[in-house]
Parts: structure tokens; sequence; C-alpha cells
């Protein structure tokens, strides 16, 4: 990796293999290009997040998505659209069990917030409202497929 001043002038290079052995490939760059977000493959849950400086890359936040996700659902019981919120989870989502049939991507902010957008992929969400005739009415929602 190549750091550059502001000014466009060659500050130095990061040599970061040892980085990704650990966490993986970058996914997401924060838009000041200070905070990076690795994550090892598609089926793996854990994200690292990675600040950027002159010197070095280092680790500053490991995140499982699935634990945080079951630990948002839990923490809204008392919402009101938390039995809709909770169905997506287990049907749409099968509840995180296979990473591989869900679409994952990331937005990373200058603060190191990060958005996470889960979709399921359309073979399986076709496979889901098959077996499901009580969710037939999402049927004609597959616009959308990335």
């Amino acid at each position: 990796m190549y750091i550059y001043t502001e000014t466009g002038i060659l500050a130095g290079r990061i040599l970061y293999r040892d980085l990704a052995n650990k966490c993986g490939k970058p996914k997401e760059l924060s838009e000041d290009g200070k905070r990076m977000l690795f994550r090892k493959g598609d089926n793996d849950p854990e994200v690292f997040l990675v600040e950027v400086s002159l010197e070095k890359l280092s680790i500053y936040k490991k995140c499982n998505i699935v634990r945080e996700v079951r630990e948002c659902i839990e923490k809204m019981k008392d919402a009101p659209n938390y039995k809709e919120v909770l169905q997506f989870f287990e049907v749409f989502l099968d509840e995180l069990k296979d990473l591989k049939n869900i679409n994952i991507s990331f937005c990373l902010n200058d603060f190191g917030d990060v958005l996470v957008r889960l979709k399921p992929k359309s073979e399986f969400l076709k496979k889901v409202l098959k077996n499901r005739e009580d969710l037939a009415l999402f049927a004609e929602s597959d616009d959308e497929d990335e």
C-alpha cells in the first residue's frame, strides 16, 4: 500500500501481508482514507476495522456480524416492529446460519461507524418463498437483485 500526502507526494509504503493473513482483504475504505474494513471471506462473520497512518496499519476493532445482529435484535424486544424484524431474521436471513446465502455490503464512515446491509441472495429468496405460501406476497419484490 502506498501512502501519499494531501499534496500528492509519496510519503511511504506499507506492506500488510501479516495483516492480510490475519484479517483478510480490504473490503471498504472510509471517505477520508484513514479507516479500512477487512474481511477474510464471504462466509466469515468476522470483520476487522483498521486505522491507517503514515507508519502502519493497526487493528482497532474486531466485530462478529452474526453476534452483533443477534444482540441488536435482542435489544429491540420492546420495539413495535420487533415481530417483523425477527421474522425477517429467522426466515429471509435464515438466522445467518449460512452466510453464502446472504449478500453483505458495508459502508464505513470517517468516524469508524460501519453500516452493514444484509440481503438474501435471489436464489435463496426464491427457495424460501416457494416453501412458504404465507410469504408469497413478497415474491414480486425481486427487482433489486445485485
